[in-house]
C-alpha cells in the first residue's frame, strides 16, 4: 500500500483548514477556490488531485472541522463515565457552549446553510449532528424517568439547545452584540446558570399535574 508523503498530507489538511475557514466566512456560492489555495500556499492542482471538485472540499472541509470541534469540546464536556446524570448535563451544555463561543468553522458553515442553503451538506449534517443531539436526549430521559415520552425529551432538549445557540445567533447576527459580548465574558458562569436553569425546569415538569407519562 502506498503511504501518502508528509507534504501531501499537510497540503491537504491546509486546503482542508483553509476552505473550513473561508466557506465559514463567504459561503459556498460566493468562495472561490483560488481564494482557498491563497490561503493554503498551494495551487488549484492540490485541489484537483485531492478532492476533484469544490463541493467535494466544501464536505470535506465541514467534517474536518466538525472532528476538530469534537476533540477540543469532546460532547460529555469531560464529565467522569459513571458519574451522575447532572454532572452529565452540566457536561454536555459546558461543550456545547464552548464550541459555540469558540466560533468555529463547523458552526460558521451551519449558520451559512441556515440563512443561503445549498443542500450539500444535509445529509452528512443531520447524521453528525444528530449524533450529538442524542447524547443530549438520552441524558435527558435518564433525568425525566424512563416513563417520559419521546415528546417530553424532545420538548426539554429543545429548550436547552435554544439557551446554548441563541448565544451563536446572536454573535452571528451581529458580532457587537453588547450582550453576547457580556455572557462571554462570563461564560463559566453562564454555563452553570444554564444548568441549573434547566434542571430546575427539568424538576418542575416532572412535578407538574400536566405531566404526561
Amino acid at each position: 500500500m502506498k503511504i501518502p508523503r508528509e507534504g501531501t498530507v499537510r497540503t491537504r489538511q491546509n486546503l482542508l483548514i483553509a476552505a473550513g475557514e473561508i466557506f465559514g466566512e463567504k459561503g459556498y456560492r460566493e468562495t472561490t477556490i483560488a481564494e482557498i489555495c491563497e490561503r493554503a500556499g498551494t495551487n488549484i492542482a492540490a485541489v484537483n488531485y485531492h478532492f476533484g471538485k469544490k463541493e467535494t472540499l466544501y464536505r470535506e472541509s465541514w467534517l474536518n472541522a466538525f472532528r476538530e470541534s469534537n476533540e477540543k469540546f469532546p460532547i460529555d464536556g469531560e464529565a467522569e463515565k459513571n458519574t451522575g446524570p447532572e454532572e452529565r448535563l452540566r457536561g454536555y451544555i459546558r461543550s456545547l457552549i464552548h464550541r459555540i463561543v469558540a466560533d468555529s468553522s463547523d458552526l460558521s458553515i451551519l449558520h451559512m446553510e441556515m440563512s443561503n442553503p445549498t443542500g450539500l451538506l444535509t445529509g452528512i449534517m443531520k447524521k453528525k449532528i444528530g449524533s450529538l443531539f442524542e447524547v443530549g436526549k438520552g441524558i435527558v430521559n435518564t433525568l425525566l424517568g424512563e416513563d417520559a415520552s419521546e415528546k417530553k425529551i424532545l420538548f426539554v432538549h429543545t429548550c436547552i439547545l435554544g439557551q446554548c445557540f441563541h448565544l451563536g445567533a446572536s454573535r452571528h447576527d451581529n458580532p457587537a452584540n453588547v450582550m453576547a459580548i457580556d455572557i462571554i465574558r462570563d461564560i463559566e458562569e453562564y454555563c452553570e446558570h444554564v444548568t441549573t436553569f434547566s434542571l430546575a425546569g427539568i424538576t418542575a415538569i416532572k412535578k407538574s399535574e400536566k405531566w404526561e407519562k
